[in-house]
């Protein structure tokens, strides 16, 4: 054992390293936007869903099943993909997945539709996106780092409840009628992730043909 590995110097250098890192930051940023839209739905569906649309709790609480499913067949589907496809293009896809995501809800609420299906169609599609998302860009914020991985996914966890209180503290003043406060933050994130995604994968490839 190091016995300098727990010394402030150390704990310092390491978060640095990583903090000044456009990769790991870059891939950081896909996680945290894609977590601030999730909790965007867990604030804003609540009140549209039992205070608009009149749904029980116990039927509100039954809906977490798609987003669940959404999320676990994406992150299969990746699974299953990453060795043809490859991780960047993966993550790129899984961001515009995200985005249209987001398109669709919107265009459903400026049709005037606001029912069970036009909320969670749109979201099973965006935790689908979702899926992709997490795991790659969790995955490339770790591809230089492996060496201090135990400081990587500490400041990755950190960062990403942070963004993700950050997300509800402006959510908080959202107060919604319909599902298009939803959408349009659903496309940012899409937007967003799509920039990260970018900036992420720019620097990983110019360090590795170094």
């Amino acid at each position: 054992m190091n016995p300098q590995a727990m010394h402030k110097k150390h704990f310092m250098r390491n978060y640095l390293t990583l903090i000044k890192s456009p990769v790991f930051m870059g891939y950081v940023g896909c996680g945290v936007a894609g977590f601030g839209g999730l909790t965007a739905y867990l604030f804003l569906s609540p009140f549209l869903f039992q205070n608009v649309l009149k749904l029980s709790s116990i039927e509100y609480g039954w809906l977490g099943i798609f987003i669940a499913l959404g999320l676990t067949l994406g992150g299969l589907s990746n699974s299953l993909l990453i060795f043809k496809i490859g991780r960047h293009e993966l993550l790129k896809f899984g961001t515009m997945i995200q985005g249209v995501a987001g398109l669709i809800m919107l265009i459903l609420a400026l049709f005037g539709l606001l029912n069970v299906s036009a909320m969670m169609i749109p979201m099973f599609i965006y935790m689908f996106g979702g899926g992709i998302v997490f795991s790659n860009a969790f995955a490339g914020a770790f591809h230089f780092f492996s060496s201090i991985a135990g400081y990587a996914g500490a400041l990755y966890g950190t960062l990403q409840i942070l963004g993700g209180t950050a997300f509800a503290i402006v959510i908080s003043f959202i107060h919604a009628s319909n599902q298009i406060p939803l959408a349009l933050i659903l496309i940012f994130v899409g937007i967003v992730n799509f920039f990260f995604q970018s900036l992420g994968r720019s620097f990983t490839l110019k360090s590795e043909s170094r």
